[in-house]
């Protein structure tokens, strides 16, 4: 006949418990990871495509603004003006506000209505630096000297301390380049006057 033990019972030995514990500690570590990685990549993706609507939307800003101008010229190579039809003059300006171009975030082009008054002034883009190249922000086309070619990357900056914690984007580099040329449509409003 078999006699039970009276102090065995049915359960997990300690090793089976901290063994099932290890397993269950390394699966929830490789789970965060993976998280953390997917999160991260989808930041830098929704950065990208914020970055390229910012790029697109000043594009076509600028681009309406000097055409809707019966002339534009160049101020500086950060500056343009842009005379309007009713003979006021209007601007659209890079603008460093903090005066330090490693800083990106707070590098905007302004769009000013009237340069006589500062109401209604407009940023057009924010995030913007020089291209690479060392080329201006704005510049006259050669073959056309009533023509702007306009240039400039959007995009956090080339430190990656600073998109981590001004873009957003994290670690990498996000944004995109803008080259593109303009000139006024309304030229013969000016000869007809």
């Amino acid at each position: 006949m078999r006699t039970t033990c009276p102090f065995s019972r049915a359960g997990f030995t300690i090793m089976e418990t901290m063994l099932a514990s290890l397993v269950f500690g390394l699966l929830a570590v490789g789970i965060m990871t993976a998280y953390r990685y997917i999160i991260l990549e989808a930041r830098a993706g929704s950065s990208q495509a914020r970055f390229l609507g910012m790029a697109r939307i000043a594009q076509e800003r600028i681009t309406r603004y000097v055409e809707n101008g019966k002339a534009v010229s160049l101020l500086s190579s950060n500056t343009i003006t842009i005379v309007l039809a009713n003979s006021k003059l209007s601007s659209i300006a890079y603008v460093d506000l903090d005066n330090n171009p490693a800083t990106v975030s707070n590098n905007v082009i302004l769009y000013t209505p009237d340069i006589d008054t500062t109401n209604g002034v407009l940023t057009l883009c924010s995030f913007v630096r020089p291209l690479d190249d060392g080329s201006w922000i704005f510049t006259n086309l050669p073959s056309s000297p009533s023509a702007i070619r306009v240039g400039f990357h959007v995009g956090d900056g080339t430190n990656a301390a600073e998109a981590a914690d001004t873009a957003g984007t994290g670690l990498g580099f996000q944004g995109t380049e803008v080259r593109f040329s303009v000139t006024s449509r309304n030229l013969q409003k000016w000869y007809q006057q």
